[in-house]
């Protein structure tokens, strides 16, 4: 997940059953075209929902199934080394408090 502070957690939900490439098909649901396109769907203000015929009616262009697993494998091994610097920059802040508040006692 890129944005772990953008995240609904929800009773209400719709499965998704797909031959596609799951990784492929996790990015592309993120798209915000895509994402504009359900929010137009959708009712509610407060809580917006879509139904499950109307997310089935959902059109969403993908390429065969082998340039799908080649996109969705990119963009994970990229998500990933993010994920690893994010944690490498998080230890070298603590590092940098803990050397400012102990180098000047």
């Amino acid at each position: 997940m890129t944005n772990k502070n953008n995240v609904v957690f929800s009773t209400g939900y719709t499965q998704i059953r797909t031959k596609q490439d799951i990784r492929y098909l996790f990015y592309a649901l993120q798209t915000t075209p895509f994402v504009n396109r359900i929010l137009a769907l959708s009712t509610g203000t407060s809580y917006p929902a879509i139904s499950s015929s109307k997310l089935a009616n959902a059109s969403l262009l993908v390429p065969i199934i082998d340039e799908q697993s080649k996109v969705g494998l990119s963009i994970f091994k990229i998500d990933s080394l993010i994920a690893a610097n994010e944690d490498k920059l998080n230890q070298l802040k603590k590092l940098k408090k803990y050397l400012m508040q102990n180098m000047f006692v």
